[in-house]
């Protein structure tokens, strides 16, 4: 296994733009780089090849399309960051402690900065934190093996969380389980992992009431589903031992942000249906009088909206909720753990990431970007279309304030793409904006270069004393 994840590794490396002459370039000047591999390939070692090449195929787009230093490699941690948050926002609908967006937090956080990093993987904290200091940058496969070991550091925790299903149970993990102890074992996880925190792991009586109370909710059949389905995947008739019980659970794990994401579309749905479509706004007031649906109500205050980047504020006072903001925001994270939680997928990074995998460079012309832009779709939006003469002239004047060229990862394009998508791409906030002032200097620096050569669920114990029949909110 090792070999082949050394193999992997090479393959995604000599992949970097100007591979050829890189690699010499950088022979004596990658100690740095070869710690981290080293402490990648220890942490990588039961990690399939399938999952390594998935994980590169969905991180190389915006790699390639992201500004490169001198060896051809990402330069910074904001970059680094970057990178690491899309992959698993839009892949997992995964919000990583530690790791949070600009909008989300005060300061600017890096990957070391990760809190299953640090409790879990130290030495690869200190890898990374080292060869981020050293300024040399990093290679795509020192993304995608980062991105990888985050992944399985992560998919560590649910097998913990397993642990405590067989004994909320009364299972012993060295038994091996029948089909009816699988799926009781498996209902105890799900219902584990959506409780979040706190969770008690050891009051068996209390689970089983939990358990009960869960079968009568609305949404324990399509809850149920999601489980039958992730037994069938596996394809064993046969009894099963800990080990096969944990990679069905692994399975689960991953797929369990786009299965929930449903519940995000029906509430986009129903806030499109709200507001104006084409500016993805809904009045506060109409905001707060919708009826409460089944499975969410849209009950956030003014103030946490605006702290959370979702209220837009008129000059005359008047005060909308930007659809994008909402959805993406904390109060619809549906599970957390202790190193992350599970969110509304972005749809935004997926159609950034489209155009990164048709544009594979960090900044484009604005008449090809717009033409681009025009002929992607979005859940909401039909391409191809004609977009706003007053978006085309905004992505003019994009590319003039950049040397005649838009990058892509700039808040100015961010805002260009909230015009465009409305309903899938946020407005960026301030703090967002601040942040990624940077890269204005650094686009430029990259085209000079090129001269020469990124919920409570209603049966959690919580909600019991609100009403016999619980709904979820």
């Amino acid at each position: 296994m090792v070999a082949r994840i050394i193999f992997f590794l090479a393959m995604a490396a000599a992949a970097t733009p100007c591979s050829g002459q890189l690699m010499r370039r950088e022979s004596g000047s990658r100690k740095g780089a070869s710690a981290l591999q080293a402490v990648l390939q220890e942490l990588l070692g039961e990690v399939a090849s399938q999952r390594l090449f998935a994980i590169e195929a969905s991180v190389r787009p915006t790699y390639e399309a992201f500004p490169k230093n001198a060896m051809g490699q990402i330069p910074s941690h904001e970059i680094f960051a970057a990178i690491v948050r899309a992959y698993f926002l839009k892949e997992h609908g995964w919000l990583l402690k530690g790791l949070e967006p600009p909008s989300m937090v005060p300061v600017v956080t890096a990957v070391p900065q990760a809190a299953v990093l640090r409790e879990k993987a130290p030495k690869l904290a200190q890898a990374l934190q080292s060869l981020l200091a050293a300024d040399r940058g990093l290679s795509l496969s020192d993304v995608v093996g980062t991105v990888a070991a985050l992944e399985h550091l992560l998919l560590g925790e649910s097998t913990e969380l397993l642990r405590s299903a067989y004994a909320l149970n009364e299972r012993s993990v060295v038994e091996r389980l029948d089909q009816d102890g699988l799926h009781e074992v498996l209902r105890s996880y799900i219902l584990l992992f959506r409780q979040g925190l706190p969770r008690n792991l050891t009051d068996v009586s209390l689970h089983q009431q939990m358990k009960a109370r869960a079968e009568h909710a609305e949404d324990w059949e399509e809850l149920f589903k999601f489980e039958a389905e992730a037994v069938a995947l596996d394809g064993r008739e046969s009894d099963h031992s800990f080990d096969e019980a944990a990679q069905i659970v692994s399975g689960m794990t991953l797929r369990f942000g786009k299965w929930q994401n449903s519940e995000c579309v029906q509430m986009k749905d129903s806030l499109m249906a709200l507001g104006s479509t084409s500016s993805g706004r809904v009045p506060l007031e109409v905001f707060h009088s919708e009826k409460k649906h089944a499975s969410y109500q849209f009950t956030e205050s003014a103030e946490y909206l605006q702290r959370a980047g979702a209220l837009d504020e008129a000059a005359n006072g008047t005060k909308q909720v930007l659809v994008a903001n909402y959805l993406l925001g904390r109060s619809n994270c549906i599970a957390s753990s202790e190193y992350y939680s599970v969110c509304c997928l972005s749809e935004c990074e997926a159609l950034t990431s489209e155009l990164e995998q048709k544009v594979q460079a960090p900044v484009w012309p604005a008449q090809r970007l717009l033409s681009l832009v025009s002929q992607t779709p979005s859940s909401s939006v039909i391409a191809p279309r004609e977009l706003p003469a007053a978006l085309a002239q905004d992505l003019e004047a994009i590319a003039a304030r950049y040397d005649g060229a838009v990058p892509l990862h700039s808040a100015d394009f961010k805002h260009f793409l909230h015009g465009a998508f409305p309903n899938e791409c946020p407005l960026p906030t301030a703090t967002e904006s601040a942040a990624e002032e940077a890269e204005r200097t650094t686009a430029t620096e990259w085209l000079a270069r090129q001269e020469e050569c990124t919920r409570i669920p209603d049966w959690h114990p919580a909600k019991w004393e609100e009403a016999d029949t619980l709904v979820r909110v």
